[in-house]
């Protein structure tokens, strides 16, 4: 039986450490068999699905990696319908567990032959703090935020209570949002969002 070549090229499309979450992998399926001596070359792995040799699937193996960046036992694995040699595929695996994750993945083709592994793709999932708690004004003025050529102004606008509660998302130069249903406008300018100091 002809092997299928590994040039399963599995990639990662995070760059940097992620947080727990979905990462998404890349990949090219494979476009030839493994070579069966004395040749050099495998055979184009054909198109038609009912062929032997056609490719049925790509199964995804992952796992914490080691110290050289292979996935070490217990893995997972998520197998994904593969029909088209040389065709860009990818899926989606869930981590939740910070660490850094070891991704290979191998063909299989209509006659239950399985490639070799792929390369080895990694990603670094790291645990992320909850935002600040209980962020409230602690100055009543509010401002409106101008943008001039390199630079905000605050312009001040109106007023709300000390202990008003504030975006802990939205912010700008330091001031964060506040509700502006809650605030005293003294002058006919009320803008959309408006900002106050918080802590």
């Amino acid at each position: 039986m002809k092997q299928l070549r590994a040039i399963l090229f599995l990639l990662a499309i995070v760059t940097s450490p992620v947080y727990a979450a979905d990462i998404t992998l890349n990949w090219t399926n494979a476009t030839r068999n493994e070579p069966i001596p004395p040749a050099t070359e495998g055979t184009l792995i054909p198109t038609d699905p009912t062929d032997p040799d056609a490719l049925v699937s790509t199964t995804i193996y992952w796992g914490a990696c080691d110290a050289n960046d292979e996935p070490v036992a217990p893995l997972q694995e998520m197998t994904v319908a593969t029909t088209v040699p040389g065709a860009s595929e990818s899926a989606q695996v869930i981590i939740t567990t910070p660490g850094r994750w070891c991704f290979v993945g191998v063909h299989t083709n209509n006659s239950s032959q399985v490639s070799d592994w792929s390369n080895v793709a990694f990603r670094t999932v790291a645990n992320v703090p909850m935002p600040p708690q209980n962020l409230t004004v602690s100055a009543m003025t509010v401002y409106y935020v101008i943008q001039r050529q390199n630079r905000f102004v605050l312009l001040p606008v109106g007023t709300v209570p000390v202990g008003t509660a504030c975006s802990s998302t939205e912010y700008v130069n330091g001031y964060f949002v506040v509700d502006r249903d809650l605030v005293e406008w003294p002058s006919g300018t009320q803008p959309l969002v408006v900002v106050a100091q918080c802590g």
